[in-house]
């Protein structure tokens, strides 16, 4: 065309397509309009003055025209306002990220903070502080930024306050509040009226102007708590037998230190009974429970306007509002009572529950198939901790085994544990780690895997994994469950057992999700990792295989198979790892 037309590669050739006559019509007038910008401005466009402006020319008046009407001359653009304005643009997502990688943060991480609005947020926190003081704060910080704050805007909360939000950082590098908090310190200040001094109160550690004696003072009180629970028997609460923090001093403690007695226990009929009587109850409801002389785990009967109840008082969540009186019913559900509801309370005994995990030594036997379990952070066998409201998973094989005895005629179990994150926390850096730790447990001859996870975000696990270990020789499953091992409904023990036999013994050699299949206690299905849901936040048998059917349905130790196109089991090691992502990606 260029040749035809004799145009150069500085000319510009415009290509009219119309009907013969309107595109004759349209080549004259763009060769005039052509013509006139090379001389100046179109004359069609603006006239001159004598006065030396120029006006708006309407040729083509009413709303056909296809210029804006405007008679403001046209202002000269200096280079000292294109410098001003380029002094003035913000840092680019490229630089602030290059900027946070310096600091120390994980360059996936960073390159999704840069490019998020609360990323500013981060700044202001981080700038307060010297970089050599953040050391791998700022990482952290970055993490809990990137994954709980999307959490906070998709429920309508607000960002935290920046000066809130530096005082818990500054906290952490003084050392009064351990970094693990850090994401439930920012999910609590993302509530309504939310102030660190209180936060950091409610955490049990001393706000600021204790100085050093009273933090060191604090960490030997709560030392000494914990080794007072260890000497009863009672151990720590926490994530398996490695991972439990100090006990936390009792906040009357203003000091620092536990107020007198309160670290202590009494016996009363062979029982264990606690120094705090009212256990994460403020406000209006622990009014409540003194007015009617009760505690934690009274056996009560309540008359309310609602209607009258029966039950064990149990704890409260240290992070739970102040507004209801939560009881454990004979059937097992808990209920929560609105203190203004409450027209009486009567005490009819005293139970105090541990809700500890019971250990017993995992039998091994060298005929059966070796199953290795990884742990991210979910609890598919557990209980209940209602002080702190997160659950107390069961881990070691010893604590799996004690929880589950009918897994020792399956396999010799072992357990590693990746990660204690929420499923939501679950991301790009943790897929990365769980794939190619998946591919060495392979390597080491294994004859199955098994992967805890917890269940919101389990089918993002599965898909990413079913395309980072590609033709593994062996099953991976995936297990969850949707109710905790305290409750008379818990789905855990089936869905660890199917799972684990699967792992064991079954043919199918893909990346799978087991979870229940209907909703009564007769059978497990086994979903491809690309093609599950959770499709229900409760139901036990929410998980669905979307547009196609499941792989197999395991029942009592059989696993039949629904569909016929599966990967079988194989005896070699070959295993194809693929642990990269890539998170420049987008939807339009």
């Amino acid at each position: 065309m260029r040749e035809a037309l004799g145009a150069g590669q500085d000319d510009a050739v415009v290509v009219l397509w119309a009907p013969r006559r309107d595109a004759a019509t349209a080549v004259s007038e763009v060769f005039l309009r052509a013509g006139e910008a090379l001389e100046g401005v179109p004359a069609e466009t603006r006239q001159a003055h004598p006065d030396g402006t120029t006006g708006f020319e309407r040729i083509l008046p009413g709303p056909d025209r296809m210029y804006p009407d405007t008679d403001t001359p046209p202002l000269p653009v200096r280079d000292g306002a294109v410098e001003r304005i380029r002094l003035a643009l913000p840092e680019r997502p490229w630089e602030r990220e290059d900027r946070y990688r310096r600091m120390g943060v994980e360059a996936s991480t960073a390159q999704r903070l840069a490019a998020q609005p609360w990323a500013d947020l981060f700044d202001r926190v981080t700038q307060a502080v010297a970089r050599d003081q953040l050391g791998p704060l700022a990482g952290r910080l970055a993490r809990a930024m990137t994954k709980r704050v999307p959490c906070h805007r998709r429920r309508g909360r607000a960002l935290p306050d920046a000066a809130a939000l530096g005082a818990v950082v500054q906290a952490m590098l003084e050392g009064r509040v351990r970094h693990e908090a850090l994401d439930r310190l920012l999910d609590a200040l993302a509530e309504p009226g939310a102030a660190a001094a209180d936060l950091l109160d409610r955490f049990g550690v001393r706000g600021r102007g204790g100085g050093a004696g009273a933090s060191g003072r604090g960490r030997r009180a709560r030392r000494r708590v914990a080794a007072e629970r260890v000497a009863r028997g009672g151990g720590a609460l926490g994530h398996g037998t490695g991972d439990a923090g100090p006990a936390r001093p009792d906040r009357a403690g203003r000091g620092g230190a536990p107020a007198r007695g309160a670290a202590r226990s009494r016996r009363r009929g062979g029982r264990v009974v606690s120094g705090d009587r009212y256990r994460g109850y403020r406000g209006p409801c622990l009014e409540l429970l003194k007015r009617f002389g009760v505690s934690v785990w009274s056996e009560v009967e309540v008359a309310t306007s609602r209607g009258d109840f029966a039950g064990l008082i149990l704890p409260r969540s240290e992070t739970s509002d102040e507004q209801h009186l939560v009881l454990k019913l004979a059937s097992g559900y808990n209920i929560g009572l609105r203190y203004d509801t409450v027209t009486d309370l009567r005490q009819t005994g005293f139970r105090e529950v541990e809700y500890r995990i019971p250990e017993r030594e995992f039998p091994v036997d060298p005929d059966r198939p070796r199953v290795r379990l990884f742990g991210t952070g979910g609890t598919i066998a557990s209980r209940l901790d209602y002080r702190t409201g997160a659950v107390i998973p069961a881990f070691t094989p010893g604590e799996l085994y004690g929880s589950v005895p009918e897994l020792a005629d399956i396999c010799n179990l072992e357990t590693e544990k990746l990660f204690g994150v929420f499923s939501e926390n679950m991301g790009p850096d943790e897929y990365l780690v769980l794939a190619a730790r998946v591919g060495e447990a392979i390597g080491e001859g294994y004859d199955g895997i098994v992967i805890g996870h917890g269940t919101d975000t389990m089918h993002h696990t599965a898909a990413a994994l079913s395309f980072m270990v590609q033709r593994p020789p062996v099953p991976v499953v995936m297990v969850g469950s949707q109710r905790s091992s305290d409750r008379p409904s818990s789905d855990a023990a089936r869905n660890l057992i199917s799972a684990t036999w699967t792992a064991a013994h079954g043919p199918i050699a893909e990346v799978m999700v087991c979870m229940f299949g209907p909703t009564s206690d007769r059978y497990n299905l086994l979903h491809r990792g690309t093609r599950v849901r959770k499709m229900h936040s409760s139901y036990r048998s929410t998980f669905r295989t979307l547009g196609d059917v499941p792989l197999a349905m395991v029942e009592d130790g059989t696993l039949t198979p629904i569909k016929d196109d599966w990967a079988p089991r194989r005896d070699d090691r070959e295993v194809t790892i693929q642990a990269a992502f890539d998170e420049r990606v987008t939807l339009l």
